[in-house]
């Protein structure tokens, strides 16, 4: 029986296009991402535009948070939600979805898939900002809801 697993993050923004700001990375188990939100928390300069994509290479990791558990009885989590990288993943060149954003806090999407997107043993899904530009970086939140 599949286990549910929720896991969030707030980061700051960079200022490099395209920038993957969050990774979903399968450990051990395939992983099935039902659910995205990703939300300016604090304004850029420029307009995030979100993108996700099917991670080519999924670099080295630095910061991870592990997927917690939505039923305390069950097994942990073998995939994480990487947040820094000291080799940063690759995307692919085709989109799952392409997101444009408001500048305005709060501004945000629900990314939900009834069909969920499949990550395989130790691969990635990255939500990449292809917008990333200007002196004021914002802060961005992102929580991915998936099973394994």
């Amino acid at each position: 029986m599949a286990e549910s697993y929720e896991v969030s993050s707030v980061k700051a923004g960079l200022n490099v296009s395209p920038s993957v700001m969050w990774q979903i990375k399968a450990g051990g188990m395939r992983v099935k991402v039902k659910e995205i939100g990703v939300f300016v928390a604090q304004s850029p300069a420029t307009a995030p535009v979100f993108t996700l994509f099917r991670s080519a290479t999924t670099g080295t990791a630095t910061t991870s948070l592990a997927g917690q558990l939505c039923d305390v009885a069950g097994n942990a989590s073998a995939a994480a939600l990487e947040t820094a990288w000291s080799t940063a993943p690759t995307v692919g060149a085709v989109p799952f979805r392409h997101i444009p954003m408001a500048l305005t806090p709060g501004a945000g999407v629900i990314l939900t898939f009834p069909e969920p997107i499949v990550i395989p043993i130790n691969g990635g899904l990255s939500i990449v900002n292809l917008n990333a530009a200007g002196l004021t970086i914002g802060q961005f939140s992102c929580y991915v809801k998936f099973d394994e």
